[in-house]
């Protein structure tokens, strides 16, 4: 695996939250960007994903990202806290961010693939 999730907490069924390390000789580094590398929006949004199977096994996959900004560069070997926490009003949306020791570098909205009861 391109990145370790050291751990992950749970508050019920609202909110999950993992601490990841992703190596500083992770692939996705390679060429991305010459000189100052950083790791890839998509990369990113795998992390969040892995977060959410994880924490819901019965989530499903998610299926579309939305209202997602970068504020942050994540460098080789920053260690990032995924927080993920269920939107109250529906069952298979959920929020999330990325969150370094700088602040938060990612956040964002996911839908899985699960049919809301709502």
């Amino acid at each position: 695996m391109w990145h370790s999730i050291t751990a992950i907490t749970t508050r019920g069924d609202a909110a999950a939250t993992a601490e990841v390390l992703v190596p500083q000789d992770a692939l996705w580094f390679d060429g991305h960007f010459p000189g100052m590398p950083l790791l890839p929006g998509i990369a990113q949004l795998a992390m969040v994903e892995e977060v959410l199977t994880k924490a819901w096994t019965t989530a499903g996959r998610a299926i579309q990202f939305s209202r997602v900004r970068f504020k942050l560069r994540i460098a080789p070997g920053t260690p990032v806290t995924v927080k993920v926490s269920r939107q109250a009003e529906t069952e298979d949306h959920f929020s999330f961010q990325i969150i370094t020791p700088q602040g938060i570098a990612c956040l964002g909205l996911v839908r899985t693939g699960i049919q809301s009861s709502a």
